[in-house]
């Protein structure tokens, strides 16, 4: 069985390694997106960025807070196993 083959511990360990990396650029990403958002509203004048970072702190609850960062990686991650699906079918048709 040779290296590429569709279930080889290789793919599996670059796509793992491909996923978590992808995920981490998103959080980063994110992360900085929320810190811009205070600019934005001062240079726009108004108040969106402020109203997405109250829901996003929960009001102060730490439960609540646990909850939307959890969801948020969450989504980061699985918008990275679709980023790195779309791109494997586009490298499947670029072979073909």
């Amino acid at each position: 069985m040779s290296s590429s083959a569709p279930g080889s511990v290789r793919l599996t360990l670059i796509k793992t390694l491909l996923t978590v990396g992808l995920t981490v650029v998103l959080v980063m990403g994110m992360r900085f997106f929320l810190t811009v958002l205070p600019r934005v509203d001062a240079a726009t004048g108004g108040h969106a960025g402020a109203d997405i970072l109250r829901i996003l702190t929960g009001d102060g609850s730490l439960t609540r807070q646990k909850i939307v960062t959890g969801c948020l990686l969450l989504v980061c991650f699985l918008l990275a196993l679709f980023l790195l699906w779309v791109g494997q079918i586009i490298l499947k048709r670029i072979k073909t």
